[in-house]
C-alpha cells in the first residue's frame, strides 16, 4: 500500500537512478582484492575462478577510464542519451549475454565482506552500488536503457578523497596505470518511474494499492508508472468550483 501516491513516480525514479564518480570502480576493484584475500566466514561460500575475478577486476578498471574521458564541463551539466549507457558496456567487455559470471563475483565478495570484520565499509558500499547498477541495466534491453535513462556529467570537478587500505604492490601499480587526474561526478538518471513497478512484480507483488488526495487524473500516472489499474475509485474535489476564486492582488 502506497499512501500519499502523488509522490511515487518521483521515488520511484530516484529509486532507479544512480550518483558516483569514476574514481568508485576502482575503489571497487580493490573491494574485489580485499574478497579474494579474505576466508570466508561460512564454508559453504565457492569463491569465484580467478581468470572471473581477472575479468571483472579488468572491466571495472574500464570503467573507471571510460568515464575519465568526459571532462567535466564548466558552467552547465553535460546530459547525454542513455545509449552512451550501452557504449560503456560494449566498451568494458560486459553484455547481457556474459552477465551471470559478473554477477556471480559480485554476490561472492559481498557476502564475504560483509562478514568479515576486517573490510572497509567504504569500499564495500562502492563496490554494492557497481554491483546494483550492472544488475539494473543489464536487466533490461538496449533499448529500454536507451529510452529510459539518460547519462549526466556534472559541471562539479572536485575529487574524491576517500581513502582506502593497503594493497599489494602489483595492484597499485595497476590501478595507478587506468587513474587518470580528471574524476567528473556522475549521474545515471531513471526516466520511468515504471521500472520500479517492474521490479515489484518480479518479487512476487500480485496486488499495489495507491491512495492520495491528489492523483487525479489517474490515467496520467497510470500511463507514467505503465501499469493498468483493473480497479479505481475516484471522488470529486471537497471544493466545489463555485467556491473558487482566482485574482491578483495588487501591491
Amino acid at each position: 500500500i502506497f499512501d500519499e501516491a502523488h509522490n511515487v513516480q518521483d521515488v520511484a525514479m530516484d529509486n532507479m537512478s544512480f550518483e558516483f564518480r569514476g574514481q568508485w570502480f576502482l575503489h571497487a576493484t580493490q573491494a574485489l582484492v580485499q574478497a579474494s584475500q579474505t576466508v570466508p566466514s561460512r564454508g559453504t561460500e565457492v569463491a569465484p575462478a580467478p581468470g572471473t575475478l581477472n575479468e571483472l577486476t579488468n572491466a571495472l578498471l574500464k570503467a573507471a577510464d571510460f568515464f575519465s574521458k568526459f571532462p567535466a564541463p564548466k558552467s552547465d551539466d553535460l546530459i547525454l542519451p542513455g545509449s552512451e549507457l550501452n557504449k560503456f558496456f560494449a566498451a568494458i567487455g560486459i553484455s547481457r549475454d556474459n552477465q551471470l559470471p559478473t554477477k556471480f563475483v559480485f554476490d561472492y565478495a559481498l557476502s564475504v565482506l560483509s562478514t568479515s570484520k576486517s573490510s572497509n565499509r567504504t569500499l564495500t558500499n562502492r563496490l554494492q552500488l557497481v554491483a546494483n547498477l550492472f544488475r539494473v541495466l543489464l536487466s533490461l534491453s538496449e533499448e529500454e536503457v536507451s529510452r529510459d535513462f539518460c547519462l549526466v556529467i556534472h559541471s562539479d570537478s572536485s575529487k574524491d578523497q576517500t581513502s582506502a587500505p593497503h594493497v599489494s604492490k602489483g595492484w597499485e601499480d595497476q590501478s595507478k596505470r587506468s587513474e587518470v587526474p580528471n574524476d567528473p561526478r556522475v549521474s545515471i538518471w531513471s526516466m520511468n518511474p515504471g521500472l520500479v513497478m517492474n521490479e515489484i512484480v518480479r518479487m512476487g507483488v500480485r496486488s499495489v494499492v495507491f491512495t492520495s488526495g491528489t492523483l487525479c487524473p489517474i490515467s496520467t500516472m497510470a500511463s507514467e508508472m505503465r501499469m493498468n489499474f483493473d480497479i479505481s475509485l475516484e471522488n470529486s474535489h471537497v471544493v466545489s468550483k463555485d467556491q473558487i476564486m482566482v485574482g491578483v492582488l495588487p501591491k
